[in-house]
């Protein structure tokens, strides 16, 4: 095809394209003149695009003047002069003035005008600068000191004696911008225009006219101009400017107090602190707060003196922001003061010093710290002891350790606990040699524990009880291998269980007897079957007692109550010879769901003393199981609620209580889990198959909610299982006498799944409030035993469940 041909079609093409546009924009136009804010704005989009095309912008500017001349909205007219602005041209500005009288135009109008670049533009703003409407001329100025047009200086210097003050002001600020200071400042001599200030101390300080600045800096004027005047004067003198600073801090003008303070922690040097410094005495309270604060700020030692001295103030806000600052402004020598304060109050006054005491970084202030606590009055030793602990002073060790052999015994538990947390894994033979010789000390046992919290902070076995074993080893002492035995016991891992274990078979019974009793308080259950082998064979009453102790302690404190825990009551039952043991066993019986549980409960019937506790674990049974056989636990606990212990007929009671209410709910329930897996919150889990869903997984009782308020015949799985994202499984067995169709009433927080012998009949995926009978779900029950599964999903929050069928087989 002929190349001229090619250029002819594209010509036409963009012909066809322009005149489509146009077209389109016709509409557009039409929708501009009815347009009111919140309305579609599809229009208006259409037209901004094209009045952002150089191409365009001749054609859309008659477009728009076309729709304001003819009459449309205020919003139209708002947009069509932001458009104007953009592109809008000399044939624009007749129109744009006279909308600028309209006062729900002007501010728009007035701007389009200023962004005209054309003579006739600004030559508009100057004659609205004269119009009768203060806004109007307000506007005017305004953007004429923007925009500096011919004659916009004149017009300026004009309507800086309006009366009219917004007026006036206006066209002091466009004067400024404009650059005419020695109009304002001639304004402002002869006081002719007090607005002109606020313009001249602006154009003042850009201009660097430090003689006009601190004119106004020394004369009567409002605080806030001269306030502006001090800012202005200090951008030029900087450090030089110290003297007009504390002037300004002087004075009783609030604003200029503000703006001398605003230097006081930027000025350098020691001698701007001094200066500052002597000024907090005599400054009223206020004004003192603020300048101990701006002093804090500047972290200068230099005016510690001061700050010390209000920091025994009357004014309790300004002791206390004394005794902050001296956390920055504190040195070494600021100590003992501080250390004083600290032992003489209470409260946030000696938290608070005692923050500065573990702040204050002067170099010598361990070392001042070290003298404090080596000699003088006990507080302000023990003060000054603690505060070598919170620095983490670890410099400080072997002072503080030689002085652990200090007359005064409270001092020397206060270093201890100080070389606790200042201590290491090398530190630990020096220790124990200090506990070695100090066996007959009341406070042996804040030796131990420091000796204890280092090695059990250590990594690694023969950091953590490498020392303590070698000395196991060495050593004839009885007491001192019963010390060691001791704080075996605090310390946590296998190898310090595994060195404890030795101590059992000890030659020395008071040291074995320190190993059993340490092996009964450790955490955990790791040393359960050592402490039932020592219970089985003691040597002696005692270590029976404690062993059994521990035994008991760690069945007690088993998350899972089962029956292979009911098994081990039943075994320390059989070792329990004292009331005080069978009393700590019947209080964990009594939390093991089972029927079993109340047969252990009855082999104690014979010890009076007893009574009490058996009968409230009887109770504690009998809840836990009414679900599975309301008609037992009633049996059990009515007798009971005629108790004369008042706290054992209310249990009773309200185990009553509930059982009248939970007539017709499903409640003999089993409960498999939780189960979880990282990363998954309860809605994702919802999709995924845990072993109980497949027949699979341990299952065990699961009690109905205890609390009165809770759901009638409700699950509180918050409560018996507690934590977040995961899923139960729930399951219980329905007898029907024949083959019947009823409703399943559920309610769940949150979501679940329901299973009847074993197919998928209802499902829920969200998080949610429990509501008794929130899902009405129809069901099928086969004659005979039917099974009914539910996975209840946390969300987070509570989580529980609750469900009846009705009509009920």
């Amino acid at each position: 095809m002929n190349p001229k041909n090619l250029i002819a079609l594209a010509a036409l093409a963009a012909f066809g394209t322009q005149a489509a546009l146009a077209a389109s924009l016709d509409d557009d136009y039409a929708a501009l003149k009815r347009y009111e804010f919140g309305q579609d704005r599809h229009a208006l989009t259409n037209i901004e695009n094209a009045a952002l095309d150089p191409a365009q912008q001749a054609a859309v500017e008659q477009k728009l003047l076309a729709v304001l001349e003819g009459g449309c909205t205020v919003d139209a007219a708002r947009f069509i002069c932001r458009q104007l602005a953009t592109a809008g041209s000399g044939a624009s500005v007749p129109a744009l003035e006279a909308r600028a009288a309209d006062i729900e135009l002007t501010g728009h109008a007035i701007r389009a005008l200023e962004a005209i670049p054309a003579a006739a533009a600004g030559a508009a703003l100057v004659r609205l600068s004269g119009h009768a409407d203060a806004a109007v001329r307000t506007a005017a100025v305004e953007a004429l000191g923007r925009s500096g047009v011919d004659g916009a200086m004149d017009a300026a210097t004009t309507l800086l004696g309006d009366d009219d003050l917004q007026v006036a002001s206006a066209a002091a600020y466009a004067l400024g911008a404009l650059g005419a200071c020695d109009v304002l400042t001639e304004t402002w001599k002869t006081g002719l225009n007090p607005v002109a200030l606020g313009a001249l101390v602006e154009c003042a300080a850009s201009t660097d006219d430090t003689e006009t600045l601190a004119a106004i800096y020394k004369s009567d004027s409002a605080g806030n101009h001269r306030a502006a005047a001090l800012h202005g004067l200090m951008a030029e003198q900087g450090e030089k400017g110290l003297d007009l600073v504390l002037e300004a801090l002087t004075t009783n003008d609030a604003e200029l107090i503000a703006a001398g303070l605003s230097y006081v922690h930027t000025l350098p040097g020691k001698k701007a602190t001094e200066a500052f410094a002597a000024l907090v005495a005599e400054a009223g309270p206020e004004n003192r707060l603020q300048l101990i604060n701006a002093l804090a700020a500047r972290g200068d030692a230099a005016a510690g003196d001061a700050i010390r001295a209000q920091a025994g103030s009357e004014n309790e806000t300004i002791a206390l922001a004394a005794l902050t600052a001296m956390a920055s402004v504190g040195s070494a020598e600021d100590l003992r003061f501080l250390a004083g304060v600290a032992a003489e109050s209470t409260g946030v006054k000696r938290n608070l010093a005692r923050q500065s005491m573990n702040r204050i970084q002067d170099d010598g202030a361990d070392r001042a710290l070290v003298r404090m606590a080596s000699r003088g009055v006990a507080d302000i030793r023990s003060e000054a002891i603690r505060a070598l602990g919170a620095r983490r002073s670890v410099a400080a060790k072997d002072d503080l350790l030689a002085l652990t052999a200090d007359d005064d015994a409270g001092i020397r538990g206060d270093l201890w606990d100080t070389l606790a947390i200042l201590g290491d894994a090398n530190d630990l033979p020096a220790y124990i040699e200090r506990l070695a010789a100090s066996l007959a000390d009341p406070k042996v046992r804040d030796i131990e524990q420091a000796i204890a919290d280092v090695a059990d902070r250590a990594t690694g076995d023969d950091d953590r009880i490498g020392a303590i074993l070698t000395a196991l080893n060495t050593t004839e002492d009885v007491a001192l291998r019963g010390a060691l035995y001791r704080i075996l016991g605090s310390i946590s891992g296998d190898a310090a269980l595994t060195v404890l274990r030795s101590g059992i078979v000890d030659d020395a019974d008071d040291a074995r007897a320190e190993a059993i009793a340490a092996l009964a308080k450790r955490p955990g259950d790791g040393a359960k079957a050592d402490l039932y082998a020592v219970a089985q064979n003691p040597a002696n009453d005692r270590e029976r007692d404690d062993a059994l102790a521990g035994y008991i302690r760690i069945l007690n404190e088993s998350p899972v109550r089962d029956d292979v825990l009911l098994d081990d009551y039943a075994k320390a039952l059989e070792l329990a010879t004292s009331t005080d043991l069978q009393r700590q066993i019947l209080s964990g019986v009594g939390t093991v769901p089972s029927k079993e549980s109340m047969d252990l409960v009855e082999r104690l019937r014979g010890n009076g003393d007893l009574g009490v506790e058996r009968g409230l674990a009887r109770v504690q049974i009998a809840n836990a199981l009414r679900g599975h056989d309301p008609a037992w636990a009633r049996e059990i606990v009515e007798p009971l609620a005629q108790h004369e212990n008042e706290a054992l007929k209310n249990q009773a009671n309200a185990v009553l209580h509930n059982l009248n209410r939970e007539k017709g709910y499903l409640t003999a329930w089993e409960v498999s889990g939780p189960y979880m897996e990282a990363g998954h919150t309860g809605g994702m889990l919802y999709d995924v198959v845990f072993p109980a869903e497949t027949g699979a997984g341990s299952w065990r009782v699961q009690p109905l909610a205890s609390d009165p308020n809770y759901p009638a015949g409700g699950i509180n799985l918050a409560e018996s299982i507690g934590g977040f994202e995961r899923v139960a499984y729930l399951r219980t067995t329905v007898s029907a006498p024949k083959a019947m169709d009823t409703t399943l009433e559920l309610g769940t927080n949150d979501g679940v799944k329901v299973w009847v012998n074993g197919e998928l009949v209802h499902g829920v995926n969200t998080g949610r409030p429990l509501q008794p009978g929130q899902d009405q779900i129809p069901i099928q029950l086969k004659s005979g035993e039917n099974t009914i599964l539910l996975a209840v999903y946390q969300h987070g929050g509570d989580w529980g469940s609750v469900a009846k069928l009705n009509p009920a087989p």
